[in-house]
């Protein structure tokens, strides 16, 4: 896989999680940026 599609795989599987557990916004950061 490339980065772009390994990104978009994140992007995506964050949404649904974002959804599901009602995470707040800076939880995301955190996650983006321990990658």
């Amino acid at each position: 896989m490339t980065g772009i599609e390994i990104q978009k795989r994140l992007n995506a599987a964050y949404e649904v999680l974002r959804k599901e557990r009602d995470l707040p916004e800076h939880m995301l950061t955190e996650f983006l940026n321990d990658r």
